[in-house]
């Protein structure tokens, strides 16, 4: 068995084994997406940063990294998502830890996001800290339009608030893309880590991904919403709206979702809008603003995905950190992290 760095004429091959294990992420087979997450990322260096277990000349195993930079209580470092972790593609054979192992020798901190089942009980032995599930927080645009789209019974049962959106967007803009002189700077002061969201590392993962359309608008000086609109599969005239970053104060949180559903009501009917994270902090102004917290609810009512509607149990996410291998606290409420990561949010074809 060997485990090799993926080159460019290994694509083909590579691609193959794809279609069988991402038949939910067809995106993977193309090779301007896997060039823009493996090769492009602002961080990334020599070549693609993914690897390949080999065995009899048959892929066995592959594992994909994303190099970022991460703030922790106040120290900034060099962190990585681990994202693509394949290790048993071959009967009695699994190189799982092999290939972890590349990243844990490079990166002390590293990101897992929605970990299977098995993958949990790894981290678990390797006392990681878990956040079982990401919160998911709901504004219901069309509450009778949910009824009849997805768990008509259990929607009922929430007895969701119809949002009212005005013309009031305050001193909200468009924005194409991030311009150099942009100084991150978080309006929620809770916040203790997260990802060190600078102008190229935003510009590359919102404007410069392929396939996709992400939608951009900036408040006072920091405040800013990214977002993307999506088709509900089969249903011609019924939408949602993803939020995949929201950095905005709670006294302008309504301008700022007014400034998008006023862009995207001609669109036809706009169901939802929906944003996960796992700040506390957000949430509660959230709340606020009419969402509802559904990570709480019983009986996941409302689907995660949407081309075509799947109901699942959520976004598992484990964040490794020193001291490694021994137990270890972890606020994820004070920590900013979102589906927007990695590469958790992709369109669907």
């Amino acid at each position: 068995m060997e485990i090799r760095q993926c080159q460019e004429s290994d694509l083909p091959a590579l691609f193959d084994v794809f279609k069988d294990v991402f038949r939910g992420n067809p995106r993977l087979i193309e090779k301007k997406y896997f060039d823009w997450l493996f090769l492009y990322s602002p961080y990334n260096q020599d070549g693609y940063n993914f690897w390949l277990a080999w065995e009899s000349n048959l892929i066995c195993g592959f594992a994909g990294g994303i190099p970022l930079e991460f703030c922790h209580q106040g120290k900034k470092v060099m962190a990585c998502e681990v994202i693509n972790l394949q290790g048993n593609l071959i009967k009695n054979k699994n190189v799982g830890l092999e290939l972890l192992g590349i990243y844990t020798k490079q990166f002390d901190y590293r990101f897992y996001r929605a970990i299977s089942d098995d993958a949990r009980k790894i981290y678990q032995l390797m006392k990681i800290p878990i956040l079982d599930e990401l919160a998911r927080y709901v504004l219901g645009l069309n509450v009778d339009l949910m009824g009849k789209l997805f768990k008509a019974d259990e929607i009922k049962k929430l007895h969701l608030s119809q949002w009212i959106p005005d013309q009031d967007e305050g001193n909200f803009i468009f924005i194409k893309k991030f311009e150099k002189d942009f100084e991150h700077c978080f309006v929620w002061d809770s916040i203790t880590s997260h990802l060190i969201y600078s102008e190229k590392y935003l510009n590359w993962r919102y404007v410069d991904i392929p396939s996709h359309e992400y939608h951009i608008i900036q408040g006072d000086t920091e405040e800013y919403v990214v977002y993307r609109c999506e088709q509900i599969k089969d249903q011609r005239d019924c939408w949602v709206i993803r939020i995949l970053e929201f950095n905005v104060k709670p006294v302008h949180g309504k301008q700022a979702l007014n400034k998008i559903f006023n862009h995207l009501k001609e669109k036809g009917n706009l169901v939802l809008m929906d944003f996960f994270t796992s700040t506390v902090e957000i949430g509660k102004a959230l709340t606020e603003l009419g969402f509802v917290d559904t990570t709480k609810l019983e009986g996941k009512p409302i689907p995660h995905l949407f081309r075509p509607i799947h109901y699942s149990d959520g976004y598992a996410l484990a964040l490794d950190i020193p001291p490694h291998f021994k137990k270890r606290e972890f606020d994820f409420g004070s920590c900013y992290t979102t589906k927007g990561d990695s590469d958790l949010d992709r369109v669907k074809l």
